[in-house]
């Protein structure tokens, strides 16, 4: 699910179905890791990451599996709906902010 230029395969969503539904064929919760990491990775950091912290740390989030990423999923007002989140990083003195 990363780009060739991250060290992957490619990052065409397809895939990533493809993979959970052949994983999922012999156990749904095992398919559930490769769901989080395609939410909270790929699709979250390439599409918003800035580019020195793609570079930085995006390899080592690849297939290497040097690095994990997590996505909170739930807030107070929000639930498990994420387009109602309203919690944000801000980017100050080299580390975020929540």
């Amino acid at each position: 699910m990363y780009p060739r230029g991250y060290g992957g395969q490619s990052s065409e969503h397809i895939y990533v179905c493809l993979a959970i539904e052949e994983v999922a064929r012999v156990c749904v919760s095992s398919s559930l890791i490769i769901q989080v990491q395609a939410l909270g990775n790929v699709f979250r950091s390439l599409n918003r990451g800035l580019g020195r912290i793609k570079r930085k740390n995006m390899a080592r989030l690849s297939a290497k599996g040097e690095r994990i990423i997590d996505f909170g999923l739930t807030e107070p007002e929000a639930g498990s709906d994420a387009g109602m989140m309203r919690t944000k990083a801000e980017w100050r003195n080299d580390r975020y902010i929540l």
